[in-house]
């Protein structure tokens, strides 16, 4: 038969990162390849972003990246473009069966 079972969402954990993006990393996810945004001015960032905690279990919401209220003195704005990555660990019990799994991560901007 076909192997089946389930893996604890708990055993996949995430340890983000997230800085201000830069002149040469502000990606232009529109453009075909991996291009930067023409024209953008990395001092209009704001600044204060942070990135979640390390080794943070999907069993419960993960934290990637958090914004505080810091302004940009030229802008007045919060906001600005910033990049968020992590690395991924899953921790697969000695037990499970060899067997494709699949599973979804929501991501919610808020």
């Amino acid at each position: 038969g076909v192997p089946s079972g389930t893996i604890a969402a708990s055993a996949l954990t995430a340890t983000p990162s997230c800085a201000a993006a830069t002149n040469s990393t502000a990606w232009d996810y529109s453009a075909v390849g991996k291009t930067a945004i023409s024209g953008f001015d990395d001092t209009l960032n704001a600044s204060g972003v942070t990135a979640g905690s390390a080794a943070q279990a999907f069993g419960s919401t993960v934290n990637l990246c958090t914004k505080d209220t810091t302004t940009n003195g030229t802008t007045g704005s919060t906001g600005g473009v910033y990049n968020v990555t992590s690395s991924l660990e899953l921790t697969v019990p000695a037990f499970q069966q060899a067997a494709r799994y699949t599973a979804v991560v929501t991501v919610t901007l808020a």
